[in-house]
């Protein structure tokens, strides 16, 4: 039985922007306060808005920032994915302790907590 985190999404099939914005939509909501970064084969990333070329963090009292391609305060981790997972979009959260990841498949439109 599907589930509310594991369901194909309306108009995500192809649609880089739309799957990111659902996937990240539904991981803030059911883990709220917790930090994703976004894991992107490097083809599409270039489908994906740039929205800030730093993200800014306080870490052990000292503010820094990492550089990079950000998108809705999320640092895009573009990697070349092999053929079989290019459509592929995987939201990894930042901290080990944190909850499991959420990937989104571009050629069918499912969403799934992993």
């Amino acid at each position: 039985m599907d589930t509310p985190e594991d369901d194909v999404v309306d108009g995500a099939i192809g649609d880089v922007q739309r799957m990111t914005d659902e996937l990240l939509a539904r991981a803030r909501r059911r883990h709220p306060g917790v930090e994703f970064s976004i894991a992107i084969d490097q083809a599409l990333s270039l489908l994906l808005p740039k929205s800030a070329d730093r993200i800014y963090r306080t870490i052990n009292g000292r503010l820094g920032y990492y550089a990079g391609h950000v998108y809705d305060d999320c640092l895009v981790q573009a990697m070349d994915h092999p053929a079989e997972a290019a459509d592929i979009i995987t939201l990894v959260p930042l901290d080990a302790h944190d909850p499991p990841c959420w990937q989104g498949d571009l050629r069918t439109g499912r969403i799934t907590s992993l």
